[in-house]
């Protein structure tokens, strides 16, 4: 609204949040009807104006469609193609924000759980090991049941080896007795202090066992209080998400509905239906005195495609916005008036005054839709956050 001058002082009119007008100049104030009506003034298809031009398109070739009209067209288009790719954005956003989220609820899950500390394994501790004095217990049990076994025989000669396998088995038997207490006594004093030893250390793991394991239920009560959160958190957005993706695809399907009706009016070419052929178009149109025909001809798409790219994805927001704008102030009411006053002109040309019911229709259908506080994709960016 910065264009727009005062009445009084020729200063510039700045809107307020109030939707009233001031003057930076002399600060009078203007209401929302006066500021409507210098807008509908200002426009090049005013109602005054159209009067005009109808009638001159009356008797201009009647195969052509009025100048203003096509920009009123293509500017809807344009703002059509802006809203779908907007929603689209607006839909990978939201459904990667939710997959993240996904994905970071899983990671803390997998890497974000506390370890359980190991229970210390119980250790036996052998105090004797037999070794040789187990093989001397045997070899003499097994010479005192040989000489026993001798006794049957009477030969002096058995004798003598009973004798000796006597005395040997008794000399092996007091060697493993001595060997034995020996041990024992030596046993005893080491055991002792083995098992002092052995019990302190027993004593400090299971200490820090129990140290571990307290610290691992502190850490796990934690964990388990962070996941809960986490997941009611991630719970309640994909409940949202759920409920609120489907009006998405609803405002979608519908701006797409009216997107195919405004090109079943086949005023451009199928390979310029597109966000960027519609961004041409209306620039080269808008900004130039030549006609469709002409910036057909001029066109290269896939140029376009790739300079126009950037070019839209900072554009189609402040586009959409613009137009939401002109339909609270009115200004696509006097386009249709425009329009309707030109099919009026134009009756005695059948093919031509359907492409103005069909422009007009499209652009009324719009209108009511962009009038609306905000298009629901708007009020996505809560999930966003």
């Amino acid at each position: 609204m910065d264009g727009f001058k005062c009445e009084i002082c020729g200063g510039k009119i700045i809107m307020q949040a109030n939707k009233t007008g001031v003057c930076q100049n002399c600060g009078i104030e203007y209401d929302i009807e006066a500021i409507r009506s210098m807008v509908i003034e200002s426009l090049p298809f005013s109602p005054q104006k159209a009067n005009q031009v109808a009638t001159s398109s009356s008797s201009d070739n009647q195969n052509e469609l009025d100048r203003e009209v096509l920009i009123t067209y293509l500017e809807d288009l344009r703002v059509l193609e802006s809203i779908i790719s907007e929603n689209k954005n607006i839909q990978e956003q939201a459904l990667s924000y939710v997959t993240q989220k996904s994905t970071e609820l899983t990671n803390y899950k997998q890497y974000n759980s506390p370890i359980k500390p190991q229970a210390p394994q119980k250790i036996n501790l052998l105090l004797w090991k037999p070794r040789i004095r187990l093989s001397l217990l045997i070899t003499s049990i097994i010479l005192a049941i040989v000489g026993v076994i001798c006794f049957v025989s009477d030969n002096p000669f058995v004798i003598l080896l009973q004798f000796f396998l006597f005395a040997s088995a008794a000399v092996l038997f007091v060697i493993f007795a001595l060997s034995l207490s020996f041990h024992c006594l030596r046993s005893a004093n080491h055991n002792h202090k083995a098992k002092k030893d052995f019990k302190k250390r027993v004593s400090s793991v299971e200490e820090n066992y129990k140290t571990n394991m307290n610290r691992y239920n502190s850490e796990l009560e934690k964990y388990n209080n962070e996941l809960s959160r986490r997941e009611a958190e991630f719970n309640e957005l994909n409940e949202v998400f759920l409920q609120k993706y489907g009006e998405l695809l609803k405002e979608q399907e519908e701006f797409g509905e009216l997107l195919e009706k405004a090109y079943s009016a086949n005023i451009i070419p199928k390979p310029f239906r597109n966000i960027e052929g519609v961004y041409y178009l209306y620039d080269y149109i808008s900004t130039s005195n030549q006609s469709l025909s002409e910036a057909l001809t001029q066109a290269n798409l896939d140029a376009i495609k790739q300079r126009l790219e950037a070019m839209i994805e900072v554009q189609s927001a402040q586009v959409i916005q613009q137009a939401q704008a002109n339909a609270k102030l009115g200004t696509l009411q006097a386009q249709n008036e425009h329009i309707a006053r030109l099919a009026e002109a134009v009756m005695n040309n059948t093919a031509v005054s359907a492409q103005y019911a069909q422009i007009s229709a499209v652009n009324s259908e719009l209108a009511v839709k962009l009038s609306k506080e905000s298009l629901y994709y708007q009020k996505w960016s809560f999930i966003l956050k």
